[in-house]
């Protein structure tokens, strides 16, 4: 497997979520979704135990993972308009279907099906 893919600063690749339905992702490296992941974290203090207690927020977790892996997409539609791809629309999206979130999710950190999308995107161009 080339990996020469992961000296690149961004890569991004247009992939099928549904028949109808394209995604523009970006790869999420380890590191990133490390902070992504301590950025969905809440730390609080337990007033019996006096101790820090720090809770993982799945939710917000899956929207801030969606806003920095979507780039952009096409096909979607809302009341028979097009439904742009704006930062509130991806939270809305990774809040609202648990099959956007997860497809995204799943995606934009296995380099090796990025790369596969972006080499049959090239081979039917």
């Amino acid at each position: 497997m080339d990996i020469s893919a992961l000296k690149k600063d961004r890569l991004e690749v247009w992939v099928q979520f549904t028949p109808d339905v394209r995604l523009k992702l970006r790869y999420i490296p380890r590191d990133e979704l490390q902070r992504l992941a301590k950025a969905a974290t809440v730390v609080e203090l337990d007033p019996k135990s006096r101790q820090k207690v720090e809770t993982f927020d799945g939710l917000k977790s899956d929207v801030l993972l969606c806003q920095a892996a979507v780039v952009d997409y096409t096909g979607l539609e809302m009341d028979g308009q097009p439904f742009p791809c704006t930062p509130e629309n991806i939270e809305l999206l990774a809040s609202k279907w648990t099959g956007f979130a997860s497809f995204v999710a799943r995606v934009c950190i296995d380099l090796e099906e990025m790369q596969r999308s972006d080499l049959e995107a090239v081979e039917k161009n």
